[in-house]
Formats: C-alpha cells, structure tokens, sequence
C-alpha cells in the first residue's frame, strides 16, 4: 500500500469506528411498563430529559424511575438558554415528553483508543523514514 493511501484510509476508520462509540435510546414515558421502569434504576450514562415546557435536564445517572417522578442524578438544567448545576433534581413523569439514554461501548472507545496509537506511532515513523 502506497504512503498516501494508508494514511487516508486509516483515519477513515478510526473515524467509523468512533461513529459506533454511542448507543442512543430514546424512552417514551407514557408507554412504561413495570420492566421498563425496572431497567432504568440506577442507569449510568447519559440522560437528557425534556419537559413539556422546554426544560432540558442532562443528568450523568437516573437513580430512579418508580412512582411519579424521575430522580436525576448530578444534572445540568438547560431553561431558555440559562444553564444551571445541581446535584439531583426531581422531575414529574406528568412534565416530561421525553427521556434520551445514551451509553458508550466500552469495546468501541478501546479499539478506537488503540488504533489511533497505532496511528500514531506509525505516522512517526514514516515522518522520520524508518519505517
């Protein structure tokens, strides 16, 4: 492979690969069921919850989905463009349109890690002609 091709087609890689790093699901929280609400007990990743108003809650975990509410842990609060930090926030399942989970694959953000160290040190070695 010529010099030129690979460091094209490398980059081009890496960069599908890191399109597949997060996995985004979206909840409709008039449609739970029991298992639903189960199964977002204490999630870890990323949460963005937007009420029927237009707030916007991003919270690094959801400690719990039972009741009437939804319990948000370490929260950024996004109201007309004022952005706000709290620890936990407490939000009504009545107010809210919808609830976005997302979550990085760990196997996908290694190999995208790895394959850019490997590119790395081979475009290093190119530049200084020893490879």
């Amino acid at each position: 492979m010529k010099r030129g091709a690979f460091s094209i087609a490398v980059p081009l890689v890496l960069a599908a690969m890191l399109a597949g790093c997060v996995k985004s699901t979206e909840v409709n929280p008039e449609h739970m069921s029991e298992e639903d609400v189960a199964a977002l007990d204490n999630y870890v990743g990323n949460v963005r919850v937007e009420t029927v108003s237009g707030i916007i809650y991003k919270a690094q975990t959801l400690r719990s989905a039972e009741g009437d509410s939804l319990e948000l842990l370490v929260v950024e609060v996004i109201d007309d463009g004022v952005v706000t930090h709290k620890p936990s926030v407490s939000v009504a399942k009545s107010k809210v349109a919808k609830i976005e989970l997302s979550k990085n694959n760990p196997w996908v953000v290694g190999g995208a890690i790895a394959g850019i160290s490997i590119l790395i040190l081979v475009l290093y070695y190119q530049i200084n002609g020893s490879f």
